[in-house]
């Protein structure tokens, strides 16, 4: 079925908690990379609650179906601002079941050539919800995914910390320069575009 089986696509998947930078960082390498945008407040346009299992099935959808569209062009390297992996860490408990399939689907795509490379982007938890309150004054409406919740945030932000065996590399962006940020960004792809 896949007529470009026999190359090799590498996905890297910045994930982690709201507000550690990834879109910021991805939005300044997207005119050198394939990048595939986040997109989840624009895909739940029944605006279900985010702490829902339900609510993250479009999310999986989209993003795996422009991962195999993606080997399909031909493409041997794109960048994603979030993955699955990040659905598991905003439905609280239910995260565990979520992760389980995630990690089947990840397998799947490895079968097909397809190899995740997951990188966590993080920042301490303090500094994260300083820059979340920052830009909820901006953005009030992300206050919609919770965003205004900080349990729902804390719950998050330990799934990625509670889980390092998913993360191939962790980008910390505490006190750190947008600029150095994207640098280090730059570095991963380096290292996992082999």
């Amino acid at each position: 079925m896949m007529n470009s089986a026999n190359k090799r696509l590498v996905v890297i998947s910045f994930a982690g908690p709201s507000a550690a930078g990834k879109s910021t960082a991805l939005q300044e390498l997207a005119n050198s990379f394939v990048v595939l945008e986040e997109k989840y407040m624009e895909l739940n346009t029944m605006q279900l609650d985010n702490r829902l299992l339900v609510s993250k099935w479009t999310y999986i959808s989209y993003w795996t179906n422009a991962i195999i569209k993606a080997k399909l062009d031909g493409h041997s390297l794109i960048l994603t601002d979030r993955c699955p992996l990040d659905n598991c860490a905003y439905i609280g408990a239910k995260g565990k079941a979520l992760l389980d399939l995630v990690e089947i689907c990840f397998s799947e795509l490895k079968e097909l050539n397809i190899e995740i490379v997951p990188v966590l982007v993080t920042a301490d938890f303090n500094t994260l919800q300083s820059r979340i309150d920052r830009r909820l004054v901006n953005e009030p409406g992300r206050a919609l995914y919770n965003e205004n919740d900080i349990e729902h945030n804390r719950s998050a932000y330990d799934f990625f910390h509670l889980n390092m065996r998913l993360w191939s590399q962790v980008i910390d962006t505490t006190e750190k320069h947008p600029d150095e940020v994207i640098r280090l960004f730059e570095s991963a792809i380096k290292r996992y575009a082999i």
